[in-house]
């Protein structure tokens, strides 16, 4: 009965504790303590599979009497290991390791026979767990190796799949992830040749974490919904949940915040079905983190203060210090608050991992409120955690909160030297950068400790280096973020170092950092810095801007009776962007720009800036690019490309743009034409090379949410950045006729969408349009931009030539100013 019940706890907890429950108090009224003790602990790991652990530890307490009182001291120091395991789900792991000490001195005293002798390095397993809990992971790793040694002594290699899994664990928190994969994959191998396909599956799901760590996203998400469908066939329904529950943060990861949220409500639904209200709070703190990231902050405080109770009652105090953080942090309530409440719920337990991501919290706003003395207190905290808990991410935190105390206390060369080792593995000075740039989950700590970077640099007056720190923090995600499997190709990757400007180009590059914006501008040799004030004010016009602009495109009687006043409101709205981000830097006229935009500034129309009177184009040639220090094609022409490449995909929904295409042809002789279904994924990916000019006219959608999940339509369906960055693009130029692809949103600390993904691809340069344009007026419009292009003009000057023509006509801004050129 006992086996078959440890059978059960498996797939079905619930029926396995009542069961276990039921026999247990029959063998209570009997007095039978031979059946006491082995069914108290079955009890118990059923109850602990439920997550009522507090239950769970007097069951084992029961056992543990009851095994004593037959004299049966070795058994009941077994059943000290479930007591290991429990103490762990309830987050005691000081009291665990203690506890496995205590037990592996006593398992040595008692002198085990030849049939318990595996129960010594079973005891070092479970240290290892404990140890990797408490954050000690060179530790953890090191008690594997011994635990694995010392079951090969006893020829007990059916020991080892177990711990090649756990060790795969710990590399990945040690930042090892080429390590970790391995690891999962010899534990997946030797699971299933041994008939173990749940823990076969469960090793394939943990390595889809390390794919993501190495920025193979994709291929992660295929791996879980693999594990997912395996673990269904299985009728492991925890398990799907919990699968479900990584699949949602893979998203999250991601930025793909409405597949995410969709994955996590169905995992907390699940886990409210099986009654699992520890997975369920793990699930509630996703969604919410997933709502507020939504801009849903009353939805997702709701879900919060849940995940906080539900935690509470599983007396899971990590959790619950997490989400009560979580909470605080985006009610808008006082910061130094939520961080003392959450330091309280954590109390004096041994949690050093939320320890220091809490005290880590508090450093910033105490700076804030000039409270130096409680900054350096919580900085002290994190060090003392970090000092038993040493992550990678964390040592990049701590370094990170040193140098802004440091900066604080006046110390601006000590702060650059904390600040660099917080960005040491994250920076580079070529095109080629490290895989480290792929782990996603350090790129918004490394964005924000690159832009403390650059004001350390800057309060020890060296303005150049601080461009240039800026400008691969600005790098990041156009070399590495959106990459879903291998490096880009060798061609696009060429150490060819970056291009010298022309020499009349100013080159402009912002900074939006803790609510301010400043602009780096070099022209030639010298760089100068200009602070420029709130950035929520340009944020408020910027979208004031969008809003009447959107009235405008969508006509109608009562627009076109109001439309002059709408066009003039826009003018006075672009000449205050003007006034506040450009004129401010004193560039000289006629001067070409490179500029490159920061948070908000991102979506500002450069090319409308003025209005109508005074539209920036009509003084500056213009290109963007997201990098100025990495630059490569300030001067991107088509004069290389004898056979542009022109597709129309659409012709039914969009029979303009067979008519732009053909266009086109006449004016590009050996054109390569493909409409309709000739204009595949297949044939786009098939007519690629070097040096070739794509024209691509087609629908195109931005995505706020998942900006690498933006797609344009093909013959074959709709295609995302993602999966079109997969396509050899290297050294081309491309022109993207369709809506809104040229937008960006934030991602990993930087600014994504389908334009860096093309870039990041290889591409040198893309001009694309930032709102949906009508299709006449981008027929007209980049008709004169290719005529321009054709004579020998570079793209950035046939565009700024067509859209002066354009707006000579006194067309208004928004039929226009949409198309921008950027590069690389």
């Amino acid at each position: 009965m006992i086996e078959a019940l440890r059978q059960l706890i498996a797939t079905d907890p619930q029926s396995a504790a009542r069961q276990a429950m039921a026999s247990l108090e029959a063998a209570r009224t009997a007095g039978d303590h031979g059946e006491i003790g082995p069914l108290a602990y079955v009890a118990a790991q059923a109850r602990s599979q439920e997550g009522r652990n507090a239950e769970a530890l007097a069951l084992i307490g029961e056992a543990e009497r009851a095994f004593l009182r037959l004299g049966d001291p070795l058994m009941a120091t077994r059943v000290q290991l479930g007591r290991m395991h429990v103490l762990n789900e309830l987050g005691r792991h000081g009291d665990a390791l203690e506890l496995g000490t205590t037990v592996e001195v006593r398992l040595a005293r008692l002198g085990l026979d030849d049939d318990d002798r595996w129960l010594l390095p079973t005891v070092v397993k479970n240290l290892g767990v404990t140890l990797g809990l408490l954050g000690r992971h060179r530790e953890a790793l090191d008690a594997y190796e011994r635990a694995l040694s010392g079951y090969r002594a006893l020829d007990m290699d059916d020991e080892a799949p177990p711990l090649l899994h756990n060790a795969g664990c710990e590399l990945l928190a040690l930042g090892r992830p080429e390590e970790a994969l391995r690891r999962f994959r010899r534990a997946a191998a030797r699971f299933a040749a041994s008939g173990e396909k749940v823990a076969a599956t469960q090793s394939r799901r943990d390595g889809a974490t390390a794919h993501l760590q190495l920025g193979r996203f994709e291929r992660a998400l295929r791996v879980l919904r693999t594990a997912s469908r395996r673990f269904h066939d299985l009728g492991m329904d925890g398990e799907v949940a919990r699968t479900t529950l990584d699949i949602g943060q893979a998203h999250l990861l991601l930025g793909q915040l409405q597949e995410a949220e969709q994955a996590l409500r169905a995992a907390v639904r699940d886990f409210e079905r099986l009654a699992l209200p520890h997975d369920r709070a793990a699930a509630l703190l996703g969604l919410g983190r997933v709502l507020l990231r939504r801009s849903r902050d009353q939805d997702g405080l709701g879900v919060l203060a849940t995940a906080a109770d539900l935690a509470d009652a599983c007396d899971d105090q990590p959790l619950h210090a997490m989400a009560i953080l979580e909470s605080g942090l985006a009610a808008g309530a006082d910061r130094s608050a939520a961080v003392h409440e959450a330091l309280g719920v954590l109390g004096n337990g041994t949690w050093p991992v939320q320890t220091a991501h809490v005290h880590l919290h508090g450093v910033a706003p105490a700076l804030d409120a000039g409270r130096l003395d409680d900054a350096r207190a919580h900085l002290e905290g994190a060090e003392d955690a970090l000092s038993m808990a040493p992550r990678p991410d964390l040592q990049r935190r701590v370094a990170h909160a040193r140098g802004l105390v440091r900066l604080a206390e006046g110390y601006p060369a000590a702060a650059i030297a904390d600040l660099d080792e917080a960005v040491t593995d994250l920076r580079t000075d070529s095109l080629d950068l490290t895989d480290h740039l792929a782990r996603l989950r350090f790129l918004d700590d490394s964005a924000d400790a690159m832009n403390d970077l650059v004001v350390a640099l800057l309060a020890a007056d060296r303005t150049r280096e601080a461009a240039e720190a800026l400008s691969h923090r600005k790098a990041w995600v156009l070399e590495r973020q959106l990459r879903s499997s291998t490096a880009v190709d060798d061609h696009a990757r060429a150490h060819t170092p970056p291009a010298d400007a022309p020499s009349r180009a100013v080159v402009v590059s912002w900074q939006a950092h803790r609510g301010q914006l400043r602009a780096f501008v070099t022209t030639g040799d010298r760089t100068t810095v200009h602070e420029l004030g709130p950035l929520d004010r340009i944020e408020l016009v910027v979208g004031q801007v969008e809003a009447q602009w959107v009235r405008l495109r969508g006509g109608g009687p009562v627009v076109a009776r109001f439309a002059e006043r709408l066009a003039d409101t826009a003018d006075h709205l672009l000449t205050l962007l003007r006034s506040w981000i450009i004129d401010p830097l004193d560039i000289p006229e006629g001067a070409p720009l490179v500029l490159s935009p920061d948070g908000s500034t991102s979506h500002v129309p450069f090319a409308a800036l003025g209005g109508r009177a005074r539209p920036l184009i009509a003084d500056h040639q213009i290109s963007v690019t997201p990098a100025t220090g990495l630059t490569t094609h300030f001067d991107t022409s088509l004069q290389r490309d004898e056979a542009p490449l022109l597709l129309a995909p659409t012709p039914d929904a969009l029979p303009g743009t067979v008519e732009e295409v053909r266009a086109l042809a006449d004016r590009l002789p050996g054109a390569e034409v493909l409409v309709g279904a000739a204009a595949s994924t297949d044939a786009l990916s098939a007519g690629l090379r070097p040096g070739r000019h794509v024209h691509l006219a087609c629908h195109g959608r931005f995505r706020t949410d998942a900006p690498f999940a933006s797609d344009v339509q093909l013959a074959d369906g709709w295609t995302s950045a993602a999966e079109l960055a997969a396509l050899p693009w290297a050294d081309t130029t491309v022109v993207l006729s369709a809506c809104a692809v040229g937008r960006s949103a934030a991602l990993g600390g930087e600014r994504a969408g389908m334009a860096r993904a093309l870039l990041g691809a290889g591409a040198r340069a893309v001009v694309v349009a930032k709102w949906d344009v009508p299709d006449d007026r981008t027929g007209s419009l980049l008709a004169d931009a290719y005529d321009a292009a054709r004579s020998g003009s570079s793209l950035a000057a046939a565009l700024q030539r067509a859209q002066r023509t354009a707006a000579a006509t006194g067309a208004h801004p928004v039929s226009w100013a949409a198309f921008e050129v950027m590069h690389r």
